[in-house]
């Protein structure tokens, strides 16, 4: 039989023939995101009844996640990843999010520093948004379009980090970390600084997580920027109460260190941070 394809905002035609014994109908280099005109032309006449047309929405085989959020850890990302599964994009698909896939195998590699096999292991993810800190490492070379770096105030990290066993366990998710010099302390503030470069050297775009938790406005201009539709939802604790993240208790010496490693940053991203102390 004859399949031929019409996008309708265009007009364009695409048009192959589809042998009997051939079970699937594989047409590449579609837009993901039209819609088209489909005519199924059979030439057996006891088939002629297979001759009509109508209107589907096609998508080729997914690709890869092409939006990335990452972060320093402790800020946000799977909050992130639950707010936006299930929403919409613009072109009316829903959206597919996920947080920290296939970890187990991701952070062995960059342990050993396997970048090829981290760019294939991303490249066989099914799903439209990725949300994963550990990305950070390596963002700019994954296949993707929009890398949204969320940013949370230094103090909280670190002391969530501390509580959370930062440089304090021999797992896979401490052996990914450089191993700074100095203090507890000290190796969190620098871990928190060395992430936020990190992200700064390859995102498309900055936002603070307080911002997110507190403001619709936020919450809508992220969907904007994501060609995803509005929704009333908003932003969930997906980890409520689970770690702390107080630091009025700590003493001078503590909040001098935090000053001398984590200042200049705290100073682009929270201008009248010293004012809460």
């Amino acid at each position: 039989m004859n399949i031929s394809l019409k996008k309708l905002k265009t007009g364009e035609k695409i048009s192959r023939l589809f042998g009997a014994k051939e079970k699937t109908l594989r047409i590449k280099k579609l837009d993901e995101s039209s819609l088209y005109s489909v005519k199924i032309k059979a030439f057996s006449i006891a088939h002629r009844f297979l001759n009509y047309s109508r209107s589907i929405s096609v998508k080729p085989m997914m690709s890869p996640p092409s939006i990335l959020f990452i972060g320093s850890g402790r800020c946000g990302t799977t909050s992130i990843a639950d707010y936006l599964d299930g929403l919409q994009f613009n072109n009316g698909d829903r959206v597919c999010s996920r947080h920290e896939t296939l970890f187990d195998y991701i952070l062995p590699a960059i342990t050993a520093g396997l970048e090829n096999d981290i760019i294939r292991l991303y490249s066989g993810f099914r799903h439209d948004i990725e949300a994963a800190p550990h990305f950070s490492y390596i963002a700019g070379k994954l296949p993707v379009n929009k890398i949204v770096h969320i940013i949370r105030d230094g103090r909280r990290v670190v002391q969530s980090g501390i509580n959370r066993g930062w440089y304090q366990k021999d797992d896979m998710w401490e052996r990914i970390k450089p191993n700074f010099q100095g203090s507890l302390f000290e190796k969190c503030c620098r871990f928190w600084t060395h992430r936020v470069q990190q992200a700064e050297l390859c995102s498309t775009r900055t936002i603070r997580l307080e911002d997110l938790a507190c403001s619709r406005d936020e919450l809508a201009g992220l969907l904007a920027y994501l060609e995803i539709m509005p929704t009333n939802r908003i932003l969930p604790k997906s980890n409520p109460g689970k770690i702390s993240s107080d630091f009025q208790k700590w003493d001078a010496e503590h909040r001098d260190m935090f000053f001398e490693i984590c200042g200049e940053m705290m100073d682009i991203y929270y201008k009248d941070w010293q004012a809460e102390w």
